[in-house]
């Protein structure tokens, strides 16, 4: 599972409600968030010098590429099969064999999951954008190629890596 700091969030899909978001929606960056997290002075004792030094000066750009990958596909993609699409006739993209089980009329995302359903579609975005931002020809279309490519994949797994320290502070396993 990924773990996720609390605090503001640095992109929003709106509007946040499936029934509207299935005709349309708009995703915004937080950009100015975004820039303050690797803010210069800051120490990270687990980072390395060199790492800082390059988390300072890529990492706003590399969670731009994360943020885009975890608003527009991680919650842009997927679709909810419900009873009436005729499930039996649609096929599971990994193991090519029809589906096997859907929503039933009245079920929604919310109410299959109950408490973790926000939870599971944050992690189902970030672990979206985590896949993704390595995949060749994805960083293309965020402006990074060769070279920029690889450090903006680095910055933003070890931005990643950092916020889920971070998080540890404040677990609360009781």
């Amino acid at each position: 599972m990924i773990c996720f700091t609390p605090g503001v969030p640095i992109g929003i899909c709106l509007p946040n409600y499936d029934d509207v978001r299935a005709k349309g929606f708009k995703n915004v960056d937080l950009g100015n968030v975004v820039s303050a997290r690797f803010a210069s002075g800051e120490d990270h004792l687990y980072i390395s010098p060199a790492d800082q030094a390059m988390m300072q000066e890529y990492w706003a750009d590399a969670d731009t590429v994360l943020t885009g990958l975890h608003e527009l596909l991680g919650h842009g993609a997927g679709r909810i099969i419900r009873e009436t699409d005729d499930p039996a006739s649609i096929t599971n993209p990994f193991t090519q064999q029809p589906l096997k089980t859907w929503y039933t009329p009245g079920q929604t995302y919310g109410s299959v999951f109950g408490s973790i359903a926000s939870s599971m579609e944050e992690c189902r975005a970030e672990t979206s954008s985590l896949f993704l931002s390595p995949v060749p020809g994805v960083q293309e279309i965020f402006g990074f190629d060769g070279e920029s490519a690889s450090v903006s994949i680095h910055a933003g797994w070890l931005g990643m890596a950092k916020m889920g320290v971070d998080s540890l502070e404040v677990l609360s396993i009781l």
